[in-house]
């Protein structure tokens, strides 16, 4: 379709490429954490200054990659950096709260756990960190009508408290697998029935 002269022409959100120390570690934790493969890679066992540099490619669905991870002799770890302006997290969404639940069981199982879960308003999310120490969301919305999420992120009220409400993994899968409707998830997770007994601190997601 023809677009109109001057007009935005909306791209899509392809993929993300992440500089690190740790390729190795990387590759293998967003593997297990959500699927993804290798498409294309160079690594080496023994690093030194004469290395080349080293990257893996990933995808975790159709396309030929949807991330990159690439890591040289001259990067350095800085102190501070989290307090550095720059990307603050990669978000990933499931279909429904059964995969989020499910991959949440998951994981605990394999020794990963997110460090902050909350139900937002529009989602539920759970915050995990992977080796470099970046925030990675996982979520679902917490409504059954798509157009729900939308209409609450817009509202001006939602500067109020972004995080919402946090909650306990382990107390949403219980009531869900309970009857707990979606509905009835965001409902009691708004009324702080699903608190965890130690609250994270909003402030490690920074």
């Amino acid at each position: 379709m023809a677009q109109q002269a001057g007009s935005i022409i909306k791209p899509r959100l392809h993929h993300w490429g992440i500089r690190t120390k740790k390729l190795n570690e990387m590759v293998d934790w967003y593997s297990r954490v959500a699927g993804f493969e290798i498409v294309l890679e160079a690594r080496q066992t023994d690093v030194s200054e004469e290395t080349p540099p080293q990257a893996a490619y990933v995808s975790n669905d159709k396309e030929h990659h949807r991330g990159g991870f690439v890591e040289l002799p001259m990067f350095k770890d800085h102190p501070e950096r989290n307090m550095m302006p720059g990307v603050n997290h990669l978000a990933f969404e499931y279909d429904d709260i059964d995969d989020l639940l499910a991959s949440w069981e998951r994981l605990k199982s394999e020794g990963i756990n997110p460090v902050l879960c909350t139900d937002h308003g529009p989602t539920f999310a759970f915050y995990y960190k992977d080796p470099e120490n970046h925030t990675v969301e996982l979520l679902c919305d917490a409504w059954e009508d798509e157009k729900k999420p939308r209409e609450i992120m817009s509202d001006p009220k939602m500067l109020a408290n972004p995080m919402g409400k946090q909650v306990d993994p382990a107390r949403l899968l219980a009531a869900r697998r309970e009857g707990a409707s979606l509905t009835e998830l965001h409902e009691r997770a708004m009324n702080e029935q699903y608190l965890p007994e130690v609250q994270g601190d909003p402030m490690v997601l920074v």
